[in-house]
Parts: structure tokens; C-alpha cells; sequence
């Protein structure tokens, strides 16, 4: 009995191995066949993805072509565009060019028609100035009234010198066409001679100026001043006094060339164009931050202005000496500048002509 019970349960058992393997087999074959679904539909997706990514390629070639056709309509239609301005250009200079022509053809006719009436002002012209010349000639010869003081053989120097002085200017105003110029000369009004100084017993230097501006005042040793007529800047004569009053302007030299000197004694200083410290900073009446700028230069001693170094004042051979000319100035104290390089070689600058007032001619004898 217990024999056939083990039977029984020997064969309950190998039956459900049967079912289990059997089951195993299937989820198996179910298994593989789900593989092989998953597999076909992964390669049919790779497929999709490739035709797409081939489309698209397609697509962007399409695109790139048409952007291509595009661009070079536009190219042409931009080289049509430059061929037609080109072609408005040249017809424009062409016709510039002949308006040119016909311009030029008109002044030369106009020319041929002015010339002999400009020749005749020009002729004219140089007439005036050859009358104010042969004035000159004769009024130069009173200047030696205001030489006082000096011996007869300095004086005849001194007027060669000014003699000198207006030749050349009159030689550069006729190189340079300035027909204007031929007509700046001095005259015994130009000259006073209560400025005159012809003293050489100075001591270097002395304080100058009013209580609130004293300055180093350096005497012009070795120099004979012929005093200038000032009645041009009014009759208050404080700024010209050296009393200490409060409207005293300080004492500053101007180094020149010889045939300034008429043009300066007419029309006084002016801006030059040589400004090398035109961007130094100095600093205004008002304590403000100002740059040189153009300006007129000035030195508070001889010896700055009649270096060879600078080349202001060069002396220049008249019979057996050498002379060179400066003029010794008044300056208004509130106008003048100076920055820290300035200060250095005694430099000084002054904006405008207003503020200077020449008063007298300095003849500097070169030993």
C-alpha cells in the first residue's frame, strides 16, 4: 500500500515536471518570438529613422541649392546695379569734368579780360609802397633825434640798423606778394624818446610791481632803448609807471626778427605759430586749469630771448657790428601764464595782444 502511494506520488510528480517543462517551453518560445517581434520592430524603426535623416539631407540640399540660385540672382542683380552706378559715376565725372573745362576756358577768358586792369592795381600798388618807401627814407633820419645820449658813430649804427630792418621787410613783403605790407613803416610819430635808455651802470635786478604782484625785474644790461610813442593806449599811465601803484603792468622781453620790428611797432605782438608748450598746463587769474595754447612767448630775461638755442633775436651784421633786436613790454600781471617747464628756462605766455603794450626798442650790440 505504502509501495503505491510512493508510485502515485512519483508520477504526480514527474507529470508536473511535464507541465513545468512544458510551460518553460513556451514562456521560452514566447520569449523568442517576442525578441524577434521587438527586433523587427527596432530595425523597422531604424529604417524610418534612416529614410528620415535621408529626407532631411535631401531637404537641406534643396535648400542649400536654393539659397545658392538665390544668392547668385542677387549677385547679379547687385553687379547690374554697381554696373549702372558705374556707369552714372563716369557720366557724372564726365560731365564735371566738362563743366571743369568750361569753368577753367571762362576764368582764363575773365583772366585775359582782368589781367590788364590787375596789373594796373598791382603797378599801383607798388607805387604806394615805393612813395611810402622814399617817405620812410626821409623820416627814418629824424629817428636819430630820439638816439639821446649816444655818440654820432652809434647813432649812424643804429639808423643802418632800422635802415636794415625795413629792407628786409620790405624784400619779404615783395617775396611773399603782401603788398599790403610795403606800406609799414616807421616814422618820427612811431617814437618817444622820454622811454629812450642808453644807461649801462645797472645793477642785475631789482623787486618790481604793485604790493600784491612783486616780480624780479632783470635789467636789460648792454642794450640802448629808443622809447615808443604810447599815447595810443590812453592817457591813464599807470600801467607804464614803476611807482608800486596797483595797475602797474610787469616788465617782460619779446626777442624778433629784424623785419618784424616795423609791423610790431604798427599793429603790436601777436600770436606766433611755433607754440612747443601750446599743451602745458598752467593755470588761469583764477586758479583754473588752462593749456598754454597759442599764445604770445615771452622771457623776463635778455639772455632767453638772444640765445642762439631758440633763435628769437638773431643778431645781424650791420657795417662791423652785430645787433639784435628786442622789445621791452608791459604785460598785464592777470593775463600772464607760466607752467612748470615754463618756469624752468624762464618762459612766459600771454593770450592776447590787448594785454601787451610795447613801449620801447632794444638794440642788443653782440660783443
Amino acid at each position: 500500500m505504502e509501495e503505491e502511494k510512493i508510485r502515485e506520488r512519483k508520477l504526480k510528480i514527474e507529470e508536473e515536471n511535464k507541465v513545468w517543462i512544458e510551460q518553460e517551453k513556451n514562456r521560452k518560445e514566447e520569449e523568442r518570438e517576442l525578441y524577434i517581434e521587438e527586433e523587427k520592430r527596432r530595425q523597422i524603426e531604424q529604417e524610418k529613422i534612416r529614410k528620415l535623416q535621408i529626407r532631411k539631407q535631401q531637404f537641406e540640399e534643396e535648400n542649400r541649392q536654393i539659397k545658392e540660385q538665390r544668392w547668385i540672382q542677387q549677385e547679379k542683380i547687385r553687379q547690374e546695379k554697381l554696373k549702372i552706378e558705374e556707369a552714372n559715376r563716369l557720366k557724372i565725372e564726365q560731365e564735371n569734368i566738362r563743366q571743369e573745362q568750361n569753368n577753367i576756358e571762362q576764368k582764363q577768358k575773365e583772366r585775359r579780360i582782368q589781367k590788364p586792369e590787375e596789373e594796373r592795381i598791382k603797378q599801383q600798388t607798388q607805387l604806394i609802397g615805393l612813395k611810402n618807401y622814399l617817405q620812410q627814407q626821409l623820416q627814418i633820419c629824424n629817428v636819430k633825434q630820439n638816439i639821446e645820449g649816444s655818440n654820432p658813430d652809434d647813432q649812424k649804427e643804429y639808423i643802418a640798423y632800422f635802415n636794415k630792418a625795413r629792407d628786409d621787410a620790405l624784400l619779404k613783403a615783395n617775396q611773399n606778394k603782401e603788398y599790403n605790407n610795403l606800406k609799414v613803416t616807421l616814422s618820427i610819430d612811431d617814437f618817444n624818446p622820454k622811454y629812450n635808455m642808453n644807461r649801462d651802470d645797472f645793477c642785475e635786478k631789482e623787486q618790481k610791481g604793485s604790493p600784491y604782484g612783486r616780480y624780479d625785474y632783470y635789467f636789460p644790461k648792454g642794450c640802448q632803448g629808443l622809447g615808443l610813442n604810447v599815447e595810443k593806449y590812453g592817457k591813464n599811465q599807470d600801467w607804464i609807471q614803476m611807482d608800486g601803484n596797483s595797475e602797474e603792468w610787469r616788465i617782460l622781453y619779446h626777442g624778433t626778427k629784424n623785419f618784424c620790428v616795423n609791423s610790431i611797432v604798427k599793429n603790436n605782438l601777436k600770436p606766433g605759430k611755433n607754440n612747443g608748450y601750446k599743451d602745458h598746463d598752467c593755470k588761469n587769474e583764477f586758479g583754473e586749469p588752462q593749456k598754454a595754447g597759442i599764445r604770445i612767448y615771452f622771457s623776463d630775461k635778455i639772455n632767453v630771448c638772444l640765445s642762439p638755442q631758440y633763435g628769437y633775436a638773431p643778431h645781424i651784421q650791420v657795417g662791423e657790428k652785430q645787433f639784435a633786436v628786442l622789445f621791452m613790454t608791459r604785460v598785464n600781471p592777470k593775463k600772464i601764464r607760466q607752467s612748470i617747464s615754463m618756469q624752468q628756462i624762464n618762459y612766459f605766455v600771454v593770450n592776447e595782444s590787448k594785454d601787451v603794450r610795447p613801449y620801447r626798442i632794444l638794440l642788443h650790440e653782440k660783443k
